[in-house]
């Protein structure tokens, strides 16, 4: 690592380490001295160069009248020029604001604070030239992150992202390639690592729903069989259905139980993650996660009633949320077999 971008990281976590005791009295100055305020569902505005893409999320959120305890619902706090100086997103889990990002604006940058709930998570510095972004310089909590924007004709066409070792050596840890359609809309952007990984991180493609239902029902079926043949002699007295769908690459796992004794948690079952449903190669927003729920539901009724499975069933959600015990519109494809979900 170069001495200048030594110097520049040095000078933020100073900033970093005096703020983080009154961070929260800097979000409420900010908040009054503001002088209007966006309430969306849905997030609205990018700051840094399809920031909100790059973590798998849409700008295409909608103005709202007040605040709903939704996790896609965010408070966006403008200038006298017109700056987003904050941006506060409630949490539906907890019942409150607990994501905040303040934004304070120089001639030759923009710095960031992360926030969340009652913890400042991290510092930024993006460098602009001409207006246009060029580095962002990150300080956490023991860890510095140095991001180069490259561009193209004017287009972002890669993010080269650096983790920086003992505040001293400088290696690449991954890198944001960016795609265009032939209208120079933004199509897609792909996530690659040293190692030879990649995944996409967003796409502006649409689900073929009838694909992944097909898809869903030959996938599911191979891991029956898969089990059935592997563990001839045991009969198979409960599956489980964890779904990552709001994951960077969402998917389902699948999980068998041969005991009559059915543990709560999936983890806890004798065949924990056995197999993998692998339902998209983008990110999903909380519509298309929804109609993803519907088709494994109706996939699971279809095996049920064509006596392919003739166990109990539980569906899951990330960490052991039951998806039909929270949801009375999914409850009503159950009919004629809600006896065996658990």
């Amino acid at each position: 690592m170069d001495k200048n971008n030594f110097v520049i990281f040095k000078e933020i976590e100073k900033q970093f380490i005096e703020i983080e005791d009154n961070y929260i009295e800097k979000i409420k100055y900010t908040r009054e001295m503001c002088s209007r305020q966006i309430i969306s569902k849905g997030i609205m505005f990018n700051v840094y160069p399809f920031e909100a893409q790059r973590h798998g999320w849409k700008v295409s959120g909608k103005k709202i009248s007040k605040v709903i305890m939704k996790d896609n619902c965010y408070i966006y706090y403008f200038d006298d020029k017109n700056k987003i100086r904050l941006v506060e997103n409630v949490s539906e889990f907890l019942g409150k604001i607990h994501y905040f990002v303040l934004y304070d604006y120089k001639e030759n940058g923009v710095y960031s604070c992360r926030c969340i709930s009652d913890k400042l998570i991290s510092m930024s510095f993006a460098k602009f030239v001409d207006g246009i972004c060029v580095e962002k310089y990150t300080v956490g909590h023991e860890k510095w992150n140095l991001e180069k924007y490259i561009y193209k004709d004017g287009k972002l066409m890669c993010i080269d992202i650096f983790q920086i070792y003992n505040n001293i050596e400088m290696k690449l840890k991954e890198v944001h390639k960016f795609y265009y359609n032939i209208n120079g809309k933004l199509e897609l952007i792909q996530r690659k690592c040293p190692n030879g990984y990649s995944e996409n991180l967003f796409s502006d493609k649409r689900l073929q729903y009838k694909k992944i239902e097909k898809n869903m029902e030959a996938d599911l079926q191979g891991i029956i069989d898969l089990f059935t043949c592997n563990q001839s002699g045991m009969e198979m007295s409960a599956i489980g259905f964890r779904l990552w769908i709001d994951d960077i690459n969402p998917m389902i796992q699948i999980n068998f139980e041969t005991s009559i004794h059915i543990p709560d948690l999936l983890s806890e079952w004798k065949f924990s993650d056995f197999g993998i449903i692998h339902v998209a190669d983008v990110p999903i927003d909380e519509k298309q996660q929804k109609k993803i729920k519907i088709i494994l539901i109706k996939t699971i009724v279809k095996f049920i009633e064509n006596n392919v499975l003739c166990c109990k069933v539980k569906l899951i959600e990330n960490d052991d949320i039951n998806i039909i015990e929270n949801s009375a519109e999914l409850k009503k494809y159950l009919t004629g077999v809600d006896r065996y979900f658990i």
